[in-house]
């Protein structure tokens, strides 16, 4: 997934720049077929999130942007038991870990300033962050279609 923004001058003294979002992927899946009744599946994906000059505007330079960067990766176990043709029993196991940061274009040590008459920013990007998380999630269900014909009537 690749979105480009230009901003483009309109005047002279404007800026010029790209607010770039990258975010390239790599998935995999594996599915095992044990015996007529057990089916194992393995998923893997991982991301990479590149995002440039984030928050760029006609108000707001490069300079005065930042970026935001960040590694994700989801993955899952799932077995499947088919008992007979109308049940079946599933667990299911899934984690997800991500870490991003928030970086100003300019470094940690530079302030943004805000021109309240021309409402330019200058300087560097008001925020910088970093978060990392991680969620681990399990199920398991049995699954029975009856097979009944008979019709409710009150």
């Amino acid at each position: 997934m690749r979105q480009q923004t230009e901003i483009e001058a309109s005047e002279p003294g404007s800026v010029l720049g790209k607010e770039t979002q990258q975010i390239p992927k790599a998935f995999a899946k594996l599915t095992f077929q044990l015996d007529k009744s057990n089916r194992f599946s393995a998923f893997l994906e991982y991301e990479y999130w590149n995002m440039k000059n984030y928050g760029l505007s006609v108000n707001r330079p490069a300079e005065a942007t930042g970026e935001r960067v960040g590694p994700g990766l989801p993955m899952a176990l799932n077995f499947l038991h088919t008992f007979s043709e109308s049940t079946f029993a599933e667990i299911k196991l899934g984690y997800y870990d991500e870490y991003w940061e928030q970086r100003p274009n300019q470094g940690l040590d530079v302030p943004q300033r805000y021109d309240w008459l021309t409402g330019m920013y200058s300087g560097n990007s008001s925020w910088s962050a970093q978060n990392g998380t991680n969620q681990f999630t399990a199920s398991a269900t049995v699954t029975h279609h009856a097979d009944d014909e008979k019709t409710y009537e009150p």
